[in-house]
C-alpha cells in the first residue's frame, strides 16, 4: 500500500525567491460568466517567501483582494519562458511592479456599472494594465478624476445603472442644491 502512494506522490519541487510562478484557478472565483471560460491559472506572481515545508508567500496586487497572498505549494506551478516568438507575444500576463501601484493611474475605458447597497460603482479598465486589474471604483471617485469617461460610457449604454435624474418643474439643479444644505 506504502508503495502505492509513493508511485502517486508528487516530488516536491525547491522554489527560490523571486522565481515567477502561476497559481491554480480552480478555487479562485472570477467575474467570467462560467468556470469553463475562466483562465485555469492566475498570475504571474513573485515569490517573496518560503512559509513552511509546503507553502509560500506570494507577491500578488493588491487589486486582487480574492487571493490570500500564502498558498500551498501544490496549486503552484513553475513558469517556463516560452521558447518561441509566437507563445511570446500572446502571453498578456504581467507581473505589476510594487513602485508603480502609488503612482496615479488613468482610466482607459468604463466597462460596466453596477449599484452596492446605495453606491453606484464602476468597473474600471487601467491605462497600460492587463484586463485581469480592471476594478470596481465608487462613482464618486471616476467623476472626480474622469468625468469625460462616465458621460461617454452612459452615452454608449445608456440602460446600465447610472444616478437617477430628477427635474423638479420650475426649479434648477442649483436651488436642489441650496435646499440640501
Amino acid at each position: 500500500m506504502k508503495k502505492r502512494w509513493d508511485a502517486k506522490k508528487k516530488l516536491e519541487v525547491e522554489r527560490k525567491n523571486g522565481e515567477l510562478v502561476w497559481v491554480d484557478a480552480a478555487h479562485y472565483n472570477t467575474d467570467q460568466p462560467s468556470k469553463k471560460l475562466s483562465a485555469k491559472r492566475l498570475g504571474l506572481f513573485p515569490i517573496i517567501r518560503k512559509i513552511s515545508k509546503l507553502a509560500y508567500e506570494l507577491k500578488i496586487p493588491s487589486t486582487w483582494k480574492s487571493i490570500y497572498p500564502v498558498i500551498n505549494e501544490s496549486y503552484l506551478t513553475s513558469y517556463v519562458t516560452p521558447t518561441f516568438e509566437q507563445q511570446l507575444q500572446k502571453s498578456d500576463n504581467r507581473v505589476t511592479n510594487p513602485i508603480d501601484q502609488n503612482r496615479i493611474q488613468e482610466v482607459e475605458e468604463i466597462l460596466d456599472s453596477r449599484w452596492r447597497g446605495d453606491k453606484l460603482q464602476y468597473l474600471i479598465k487601467w491605462k497600460g494594465q492587463p484586463l485581469e486589474e480592471r476594478t470596481w471604483e465608487n462613482r464618486a471617485k471616476v467623476i472626480k478624476g474622469a468625468p469625460r469617461s462616465c458621460k461617454e460610457f452612459h452615452q454608449k449604454h445608456p440602460d446600465t445603472p447610472r444616478v437617477p435624474i430628477i427635474r423638479l418643474p420650475g426649479k434648477t439643479y442649483a436651488d436642489i442644491a441650496k435646499t440640501r444644505s
